[in-house]
C-alpha cells in the first residue's frame, strides 16, 4: 500500500503483465501522472489508488476489474474519460468525487452499486444513464454535478436517497422508473431549472424536502389519489 505515495515528478507507469492487485493509496497524490492503462488480468484496486492525482487525463480500466473502489479517483480534477468495463460490478464511495472536467461516463448493465458520493462534484457531467441492476441512488451519489442536464433510471431502482442530486441546478430532464418506490431528504434538492417532473405511482414515500430549492413553477405529474399528488399538496406544487 501507498507503495509511489506522492510521487509527485511521476509522469508515468508501465505496469506488469501478470499483476493482480494495486494496494490502498499506491499512486495518491502523483500529480505529474496523465495517463494510466491498467492492465489485463489486474482483479483489485485498492482503496484511494489514484486519488488525488490532479494531473491525470485518461484511464484504461480492464475487463477483469470488477469493482471500482473507495475514493479510487477522488479528486483527479481533471480527469476527462475513462471507459467502464463490461462486467463492472461496483462503483465505491468517493470514487470520482471532484473529478470535476469528467463529461461523460456510461454504465454496464451488470452494474449493481454506486456508492455514496461516487460522482460528487463531477461538475462537467452532461448526462447520466443508471441500469436496472442499482436498486438505490445512495447518498450524494451526483450531488453538485452543475452541468448535468439529463437523467435516465432504468426499471428496477427502487430508491433515490438524501441528496443523490442535489445542487444540479441545470438539470432539466428526468425519467423516474416506475419501480421507484422512495424520494429521500433533498434528493433534488436545488434542481432549479426543472420544470416538470412526473411521479410514478409506485412511489410509497416522498420525503418532504425531496424538492425543496427547486423553481416554484415545477409542474408535478401523478396519479389522482398517488402518494405523489399527496405530496404535490402538501408542499405547494402544482
Amino acid at each position: 500500500a501507498a507503495t509511489f505515495y506522492a510521487c509527485f515528478k511521476l509522469r508515468s507507469v508501465a505496469f506488469p503483465e501478470g499483476l493482480r492487485e494495486i494496494g490502498a493509496s499506491a499512486f495518491y497524490a502523483c500529480d505529474s501522472l496523465t495517463q494510466v492503462i491498467l492492465p489485463n488480468g489486474l482483479e483489485t484496486l485498492g482503496a484511494a489508488a489514484f486519488a488525488a492525482c490532479r494531473a491525470l487525463e485518461s484511464v484504461e480500466l480492464p475487463s477483469t476489474l470488477q469493482t471500482i473502489p473507495t475514493q479510487a479517483f477522488n479528486g483527479c480534477a481533471a480527469l476527462r474519460k475513462i471507459a467502464t468495463p463490461d462486467d463492472l460490478r461496483e462503483i465505491g464511495s468517493g470514487a470520482f468525487d471532484g473529478c470535476a472536467a469528467l463529461a461523460e461516463i456510461s454504465f454496464p448493465d451488470g452494474l449493481q452499486t454506486l456508492g455514496t458520493s461516487a460522482f460528487s462534484g463531477c461538475r462537467s457531467l452532461r448526462s447520466v444513464a443508471v441500469p436496472s441492476g442499482v436498486k438505490t441512488l445512495e447518498l450524494g451519489v451526483f450531488s453538485g454535478c452543475q452541468a448535468l442536464t439529463s437523467v435516465a433510471l432504468s426499471n428496477g431502482v427502487l430508491t433515490v436517497d438524501d441528496e443523490a442530486f442535489s445542487g444540479c441546478a441545470a438539470l432539466t430532464e428526468i425519467s423516474l422508473p416506475t419501480t421507484l418506490r422512495t424520494l429521500g431528504f433533498y434528493a433534488f434538492g436545488g434542481c432549479k431549472s426543472l420544470s416538470s417532473l412526473v411521479l410514478p405511482p409506485s412511489l410509497a414515500e416522498i420525503d418532504d424536502y425531496a424538492l425543496f430549492g427547486c423553481s416554484p413553477d415545477l409542474t408535478l405529474c401523478g396519479k389522482s389519489g398517488s402518494v405523489a399528488e399527496k405530496f404535490a399538496a402538501q408542499n405547494g406544487f402544482r
